[in-house]
């Protein structure tokens, strides 16, 4: 009866170990990058841009990527994520958009002799319309004074969903972009 006992623990242990696997769903990480392709179509210019400020709303700004199924209602990925806080990510990418499309004004002299602007873009939305299947990018761009709002739609090639964030990728890239040149 004692051995019994134990077989019938051990084969508890082995089905339960089995089932607690499984029951924990693995997260895939994604990074957003500079699209050549979007950034190739973009003549370098000069900017005049001095302070650069990125305003991530809190509702997107975390690890947690974005969905929505309806206007009313905002909802997060379970088994998907960005690698760092969205609000990092995009901070760091405008900068990168930026440095590639600028032309390189190295000398601290041209640096004076330019007027220096302030520019802050506030990222409103960013997520994906379930609905459309669309990545949607609302954000308001303020430089000197004026603001202007930008609304970019992207569509989602169907697939998995990587194509979703390679959508991410090029709406956000089309918002920079279009901010810059505003």
């Amino acid at each position: 009866m004692r051995s019994f006992k134990g077989i019938l623990f051990v084969c508890l242990v082995v089905v339960l170990s089995g089932c607690m696997g499984k029951s924990i769903p693995q997260e895939t990480h994604y990074e957003l990058g500079v699209n050549a392709e979007i950034l190739a179509s973009v003549d370098k210019k000069t900017l005049e841009i001095g302070d650069f400020v990125v305003v991530v709303s809190p509702k997107i700004a975390g690890n947690k990527i974005a969905y929505k199924t309806n206007q009313n209602r905002i909802e997060y990925f379970v088994k998907n994520a960005w690698i760092e806080p969205f609000s990092t990510m995009l901070e760091s990418l405008s900068k990168k958009i930026l440095g590639s499309i600028t032309e390189n004004q190295n000398t601290k002299e041209a640096q004076k002799n330019t007027a220096q602007k302030e520019l802050k873009i506030n990222i409103l939305d960013c997520y994906f319309d379930a609905v459309n299947e669309q990545v949607v990018v609302n954000m308001r761009v303020e430089l000197q004074g004026s603001s202007a709002l930008i609304a970019i739609q992207e569509n989602v090639e169907s697939g998995d969903f990587s194509k979703i964030i390679e959508a991410f990728e090029r709406a956000i890239n089309r918002a920079f972009l279009n901010a810059l040149e505003s």
